[in-house]
């Protein structure tokens, strides 16, 4: 990596929760890559404690998940052991609540939300709330997530 310019890499937890239909719980985490030639490349992950990793949201070039990007907030589609999906997201520490609105609309006090989708709801646009009264929107701007 060092070859490539990177300066260096980051993971950061930013959230966990439980997922629905006994699914255990999951870790919510950002790895940023930063290179000397400015802002950084971002990948969020949702980690469930049973079953693989899934990347929900890539963004190059950005200050999401640094110093001064410290406000996050992500979302996917997953599917449950139950074979359910769900639009699940989550913010980092100042996210207050969260609002889903299109294909999916939702609502959610606190870090966290999880609510029924569909396999086609992959248009949904997720706002968060933050302590300070301001929004965050999704890093990709919705859900992002892969099946």
């Amino acid at each position: 990596m060092r070859d490539g310019g990177v300066r260096a890499v980051n993971i950061w937890e930013f959230a966990s929760s439980e997922l629905p239909d006994g699914g255990g719980r999951a870790v919510w985490s950002c790895t940023r890559t930063s290179s000397w030639a400015g802002p950084g490349d971002v990948l969020v992950r949702l980690s469930p404690a049973a079953g693989p990793p899934q990347d929900v949201a890539r963004a190059p070039d950005t200050a999401a998940c640094g110093r001064f990007g410290q406000h996050l907030l992500a979302g996917t589609r997953w599917r449950s052991p139950a074979g359910r999906w769900y639009l699940l997201a989550a913010g980092s520490r100042e996210v207050t609540g969260i609002t889903a609105s299109g294909a999916v609309r939702a609502e959610a006090r606190g870090r966290t939300l999880a609510a029924p989708a569909g396999p086609e709801a992959a248009a949904v646009e997720l706002t968060g709330r933050l302590a300070s009264g301001g929004r965050v929107t999704a890093l990709d701007g919705g859900s992002g997530g892969r099946d």
